[in-house]
């Protein structure tokens, strides 16, 4: 599988981390970022052009996107929201937003609220 279709299957994000446990070189995801086919916000983290603006919110952050804003990605109804909820880790530079009471996938982590029109 190719890194596109990789992205594509998951939500057009990605960290590299992740990228790498998939089997993708930094020379391949240089090349793909050097042709244009994906943009790099933040240090670790791709994007795919289709990656749905609350994941690419979320990756600005440093973050991943979680509670109500991930029901909603998965098609589960939620109440009308403005904000983007999403895990941020605990180096993150992210925000100071308050808390929404998430936890991150990888334990509890410092989880925020962002208020934003993304919808």
């Amino acid at each position: 599988m190719d890194l596109l279709s990789w992205l594509a299957a998951h939500d057009g994000v990605a960290h590299t981390s992740d990228l790498y446990r998939a089997g993708f070189s930094k020379h391949v995801i240089a090349i793909v970022e050097r042709r244009g086919d994906v943009a790099r916000v933040r240090r670790s983290w791709i994007l795919s052009p289709e990656a749905a603006p609350p994941c690419v919110h979320a990756a600005r952050f440093g973050g991943r996107v979680t509670c109500v804003t991930q029901a909603k990605a998965l098609g589960l109804w939620v109440p009308e929201s403005i904000e983007v909820h999403l895990s941020v880790g605990p180096k993150s530079s992210g925000t100071d937003e308050p808390a929404c009471g998430c936890t991150g996938r990888k334990g509890p982590h410092r989880s925020a609220r962002v208020r934003s029109q993304i919808r």
